[in-house]
C-alpha cells in the first residue's frame, strides 16, 4: 500500500497548470433579474452595515467556485451542491481566521437557504436535503 501525505498532495495539486474551460458550469447564461437572484434577496435582508462585508463574502466564494469568473451575481446558486460547499469551506479554513470562514459561511448558507425559499419546490427540507447533511456534520463552524 502506498502512503502520501496530504499536505503534500495539496502542495502537487495547487502547482498543477488549471485546467482552461470553455464554460464555467456555474456560472449564469442569462443575468437574473435581481427579485430573483438569491444572493440579492439574502444581501437585501441584511442591514445596511452588513450587505458590503457579506457581499465582498459572497464574491469570494462565487470566484472559489468559478475560478474567479463570476462575481455573486452572475453566479448561478441552484447548481451549488455538497462538494462545492465541501471545496469553499477547505478553502477557507486554508486562507482566513476562523471567524472570517464562519462569516463567509453563513453568507454562503443563507444564500442558499434563500435559494431553497424563494424555488416553488415540494418544500423546504426536500429541497435543502443535500445541505442538512453539511450542516449537521461541519455546524458551519470552524474550530478556533
Amino acid at each position: 500500500m502506498n502512503d502520501f501525505n496530504l499536505d503534500q498532495l495539496s502542495v502537487i495539486v495547487s502547482q498543477s497548470a488549471p485546467v482552461p474551460q470553455p464554460k464555467c458550469q456555474l456560472t449564469l447564461i442569462e443575468a437574473l433579474p435581481l427579485d430573483q437572484n438569491p444572493a440579492a434577496v439574502y444581501l437585501a435582508k441584511l442591514k445596511k452595515s452588513s450587505r458590503r462585508p457579506q457581499k465582498c463574502a459572497l464574491d469570494t466564494i462565487a470566484g472559489i467556485l468559478s475560478n474567479g469568473m463570476a462575481s455573486c451575481f452572475e453566479l448561478d446558486w441552484s447548481k451549488v451542491r455538497y462538494q462545492h460547499t465541501a471545496l469553499v469551506r477547505s478553502q477557507l479554513m486554508d486562507g482566513y481566521a476562523p471567524a472570517t470562514a464562519n462569516r463567509f459561511l453563513c453568507a454562503l448558507r443563507g444564500t442558499q437557504e434563500q435559494y431553497c425559499l424563494d424555488k416553488d419546490h415540494n418544500g423546504f427540507a426536500e429541497t435543502l436535503g443535500w445541505l442538512w447533511p453539511m450542516t449537521m456534520f461541519f455546524a458551519f463552524q470552524i474550530e478556533i
